[in-house]
């Protein structure tokens, strides 16, 4: 507390970095959460306790990213940055001989913490306007499911998932992947329908889903029709960027959505005086016209950009026939491998923005991903080629309380294929099981089968 409030530098925010000192220490954040292993146990743990701390009003909780023991295995570092990039506190440490800087690992542990950094830089503009939203109304922006589900039974044993803000939905992977490029596979319950991966436009309604991931990737959704605001890459994450792009998943169908991004000077305690500025966005949908409205900015602050250039990226486009801006035509570039539509815009802001453009059936994504992840696996892991598919076992921990609660394996009987027959090896109660497509509801398997933590089939065809 006397840290916090230094007398030293009275126009500077307070901060301390510590260990968690007990109720109302909260409210001079960051927390750090202690001395770690460098084991998916211990990584499991930490993306359980982080969010039900907020419970507690411990909102910033840190951590020694990858360890701070021991821990060489490039695949646990990789996937541990993944979940800093997407926490309140993304913060590298450790001790002895084990060097956790990114460019002391393997070359695609390497690749992986690139993409986790260039992540953390892109998404600062929406992680801070959360954190200011946690200033001004409590709501922490890592938080368990329940907080926006309270009637869902289900959102209280979702220990490996949280909401990240008001529009994104976080599963960290915390388990070893196959193959060379680390394909691993999470049980994802989403609470609500109209959900979109981050990074491949997959699709998921409210449910249980088998969600696949390589090493350079992770479950990190965004709701439909969000208008996502993002920043750049730069030299410091926190510096204000010079250009936004607004990033949108369109909706199934006729839809809205809507979202606003905080900015101020990021230094001073002005901001208590109203010294921020505000900027609302939106979108809808009508069939295959949508409208995004990019609001008036109000509030001023030092080092406010008086303009600057904003890019939309629409998400998950088939094609499309005409783009206006204030009633006038603008060019767009379209990318039909990535399905992206991006139109830059210029400082002659707020206005309207109108994309005529059809969408790419879900299930035509769905399957185009599952075909690539498939190729990253060994030839022979016909386990593995169905547990991408969407199919097979999958194995979640499920507790009310934390992170050591029960394993519930679940049978998927559905993903995206349109037919898959799968023979068991080997014992006297082998099975023939036929698959059918689009099959949401998962299998809980009775306690004689749930032991069992893999499937070795004889016999695998997958026809899409």
């Amino acid at each position: 507390k006397v840290y916090y409030e230094s007398p030293d530098r009275p126009e500077r925010r307070g901060l301390s970095l510590a260990r968690w000192g007990g109720l109302g220490d909260q409210k001079h954040p960051v927390e750090f959460s202690g001395d770690t292993g460098g084991t998916w146990e211990e990584l499991q743990f930490q993306i359980c306790m982080t969010p039900v701390s907020a419970n507690a009003g411990c909102c910033y909780w840190s951590h020694d990213l990858g360890g701070f023991f021991a821990g060489d295995d490039g695949e646990i570092y990789a996937r541990w940055l993944q979940f800093g990039a997407i926490s309140a506190v993304f913060r590298l440490h450790s001790c002895g001989s084990i060097d956790k800087r990114p460019w002391f690992w393997q070359d695609y542990a390497q690749k992986s913490a690139r993409g986790s950094f260039d992540l953390r830089s892109v998404l600062m503009p929406y992680i801070y306007t959360a954190a200011e939203k946690l200033y001004r109304e409590s709501l922490p922006f890592m938080r368990p499911l329940y907080y926006d589900f309270p009637e869902d039974e289900q959102a209280y044993v979702t220990p490996q998932e949280f909401l990240l803000g008001d529009g994104m939905l976080a599963a960290p992977i915390a388990e070893h992947g196959r193959g060379k490029s680390f394909v691993s596979t999470k049980v994802v319950y989403f609470p609500s329908d109209g959900w979109a991966q981050y990074f491949t436009g997959e699709g998921y309604d409210k449910g249980f889903s088998l969600v696949s991931a390589d090493l350079y990737e992770f479950p990190l959704f965004v709701k439909k029709g969000y208008p996502l605001v993002l920043g750049q890459t730069g030299k410091r994450m926190a510096d204000l960027p010079n250009e936004l792009t607004v990033m949108i998943f369109p909706t199934e169908g006729d839809g809205t959505g809507e979202s606003e991004l905080y900015e101020d000077d990021g230094i001073s305690k002005a901001y208590q005086e109203g010294k921020c500025a505000r900027t609302p966005f939106s979108y809808q949908r009508e069939g295959c016209t949508h409208f995004i409205t990019i609001g008036e900015t109000k509030g001023d602050f030092e080092g406010k950009y008086s303009a600057r250039p904003i890019k939309v990226v629409l998400r998950n486009v088939a094609s499309y026939t005409a783009v206006k801006f204030q009633d006038q035509d603008v060019q767009a570039e379209f990318d039909p491998e990535k399905r992206t539509l991006t139109v830059a815009l210029a400082d002659t802001l707020p206005g309207d923005l109108v994309i005529e453009a059809s969408t790419v059936e879900p299930k035509d994504i769905a399957a185009a991903e599952t075909k690539r992840r498939q190729a990253l696996l060994d030839e022979g892991d016909k386990e593995g080629k169905l547990l991408v598919a969407g199919c097979g076992l999958g194995k979640t921990s499920e507790s009310a309380y934390g992170y050591r609660g029960r394993d519930v394996y679940r049978f998927f009987p559905g993903g995206i294929v349109e037919e898959a027959t799968i023979t068991e090896e080997g014992s006297e109660d082998s099975v023939t099981l036929n698959f059918k497509p689009g099959s949401t509801e998962p299998i809980v398997l009775p306690p004689s089968r749930s032991g069992e933590k893999t499937l070795r089939f004889s016999e695998l065809e997958l026809k899409y």
